[in-house]
Parts: C-alpha cells; sequence; structure tokens
C-alpha cells in the first residue's frame, strides 16, 4: 500500500511505473503520478481498462489538464493519508505494551536472554495480534478521504482509487 511520504521520492516512483509500461507491464499505470509523462506514455502504450477500473483518476488523461492535475494529487494525498492512519492505528497500539514494558524492566542491567524473554511476554499480553483488522480497514480508509476532503474539492474524491485490495487479507 505505502507509496512514500516524501515528495522527493515520488518521481522515483513514477520512474518505475514508467519503466514497467516501457517492459510491457501494464501495472505500471499504477504507479505514474506525473500529469504530462502519463499523457506522453497514454499516446504510446495501451492503457487496459481493467487498470483504470483499479485506478479512475487514469480516465481523466484527456480530460482537462488543471482537472487531470488536481485528481493526480488528491489521489497523491490519500496515499499518503492512508499511510498516516496506518501507522496512528500500530502507534497506538504500541502504547500499553510500551507502558507495562516500562513498569516491568528493572532499573539494572539486564542480559539479553532475559531482556527478550520479558519482551516476549510482554507482547504476548499487551501487543494486539492484528492491529489494522480490530480497527477497522473502512475505518481508515474514511478517515484518509476525510482528510483528503478537508484539502481538496470534494469533486476530486470520486476519482479517488478503491485501495481495499491493499490491505489484502485485513480487508475481510
Amino acid at each position: 500500500m505505502k507509496q512514500t511520504d516524501r515528495d522527493k521520492d515520488w518521481p522515483f516512483v513514477t520512474g518505475i511505473g514508467a519503466k514497467m509500461i516501457e517492459a510491457g507491464d501494464a501495472r505500471g499505470w499504477l504507479y505514474l503520478f506525473d500529469s504530462e509523462l502519463i499523457r506522453r506514455l497514454a499516446s504510446r502504450f495501451p492503457l487496459p481498462e481493467t487498470i483504470v477500473r483499479q485506478r479512475p483518476v487514469l480516465s481523466l488523461i484527456s480530460a482537462n489538464r488543471d482537472l487531470f492535475f488536481d485528481a493526480l494529487l488528491a489521489e497523491r494525498e490519500f496515499w499518503q493519508e492512508l499511510n498516516r492512519e496506518r501507522l496512528s492505528v500500530y502507534s497506538a497500539a504500541r502504547r500499553p505494551f510500551v507502558r507495562e514494558l516500562r513498569k516491568l524492566r528493572p532499573s539494572g542491567a539486564m542480559d539479553v536472554m532475559a531482556d527478550h524473554r520479558l519482551r516476549v511476554a510482554c507482547a504476548r499480553d499487551h501487543l494486539p495480534q492484528r492491529p489494522i483488522r480490530d480497527f477497522g480497514v473502512e475505518r481508515i480508509i474514511e478517515d484518509a478521504r476525510k482528510n483528503v476532503a478537508r484539502r481538496y474539492h470534494p469533486e476530486l474524491l470520486q476519482w479517488l482509487p478503491n485501495v481495499r485490495p491493499a490491505f489484502g487479507e485485513l480487508s475481510n
């Protein structure tokens, strides 16, 4: 699921997508975030309908340039928001573990094996096995959509991808 949170990394994601398309792998369309490059590649390579269904923003390639550009930005922000939401679930899930571990650890040094046993026992008792599933994939997606809607015109949300498959079995 994670694309990247760093602005400087998105051109690399896009570059990999372009190389995939040029090598005949249509999945590369899923990783392009430069509107002009997408338009150029669309004039040279087929864009399968199955890919457009996965990534609706690609249906805007021949639309108004500004709309396509803005929809791509909103989609990129959506991926970043999803990642932030996902990480916040993991962060919240580990807090009881960290709190309890601090209580249980002796003030002096522990040998490595004793420290390991303590951490494993504490993790068994205080870390959820499936924090994303427990929190709810739909809730994560909805929170990310709401965050994007605060910064972008709500009309742009209609071109966001269905990201449930990115959560794999956690979506079930």
